[in-house]
């Protein structure tokens, strides 16, 4: 568990805007063109809960007790630590959004995005292929989606499956509806499993 959690970076968008900007936004940066508002108001950063699964665990709400339902854009780059050594299968639902588009998410491995040798998994396109994954090692994400009307849902669902050891006749596979928040934290770089 880490004493900083990941989270989000709330913008509002102008709800007068909305709108009419929504028919002509095809991406998350043109509904923040469009309906961005003055730009003025910095961003709210509220933590992620107990899992990456939006609303049913109001990981955007203000305090506990609060539902937010207004219209913003929620950016999160954290760093995953896997707890096990194995295969990782991700699937982003962006379904309920207003706009698949609206979505956006990336798993980058092998170092910063910018570096040449990292590779950038896309995990908005669909579900990703199994990907071997080291525990305690860091791996990238970023996330960011536009939430436009009440009832909206956005989950990170992970499946993974354990290395078979010597004295194992299988690998049990253990699918999550949602990734757990114990598994985040705030981007940082990338470092190897101490001792390694």
């Amino acid at each position: 568990v880490f004493a900083s959690p990941a989270t989000w970076a709330v913008e509002p968008l102008e709800a007068s805007l909305l709108l009419p900007c929504l028919p002509r936004s095809v991406t998350i940066d043109a509904l923040q063109a469009c309906a961005g508002g003055d730009g003025v108001e910095e961003a709210t950063r509220l933590p992620l809960r107990h899992e990456l699964d939006f609303p049913s665990d109001k990981p955007l709400a203000l305090d506990d007790g609060a539902f937010r339902h207004d219209a913003f854009v929620a950016t999160m780059d954290a760093s995953i630590t896997p707890p096990l050594d194995g295969s990782y299968a991700f699937a982003l639902d962006c379904g309920r959004l207003h706009s698949p588009r609206f979505c956006e998410a990336a798993l980058i491995l092998g170092g910063d995005d910018g570096d040449a040798t990292a590779e950038v998994i896309d995990l908005a396109a669909g579900p990703s292929p199994p990907i071997e994954l080291s525990a305690g090692r860091r791996y990238e994400l970023r996330l960011r989606f536009a939430h436009v009307e009440h009832g909206e849902r956005l989950r990170l669902a992970v499946n993974v499956t354990r290395r078979v050891t010597a004295d194992q006749h299988h690998s049990p596979t253990v699918a999550l509806w949602a990734m757990p928040a114990s598994w985040l934290s705030p981007a940082g770089p990338s470092e190897p499993p101490s001792g390694a």
